[in-house]
């Protein structure tokens, strides 16, 4: 299993709109592609404007179909210059559970 965290550092006073255009048009989109997100989360303390969304995947395959089937969506719906048009930077990471942990369960093996 992976989880996938992707970190957009949102333009000062562009957090509100940024999070309505995920909410209303983006997670609908991951949706019908299969994918729900696994969590969201902004800043309030520390770094502003930062927001990091996270998907749980079982594959490397899994992810690369889901994209596969969403980002023909995502151009149609012109949601990639919207959302950029919002941010300074991103960035991504893809995380694998340690050995000794149970992802699936969130706990210790």
């Amino acid at each position: 299993m992976l989880i996938e965290q992707r970190i957009y550092n949102v333009k000062p006073g562009a957090l509100p709109r940024f999070l309505d255009l995920v909410e209303r048009e983006e997670l609908p989109l991951l949706g019908e592609a299969g994918k729900h997100i696994s969590g969201y989360y902004f800043t309030e303390i520390g770094e502003l404007n930062a927001v990091i969304g996270q998907w749980k995947w079982d594959s490397m395959d899994q992810r690369k179909a889901v994209r596969d089937a969403m980002i023909g969506r995502f151009l149609a719906a012109g949601l990639d210059s919207r959302l950029l048009g919002l941010t300074v930077s991103q960035s991504n990471q893809l995380w694998q559970a340690a050995p000794f942990f149970d992802a699936d369960k969130g706990r210790l093996r």
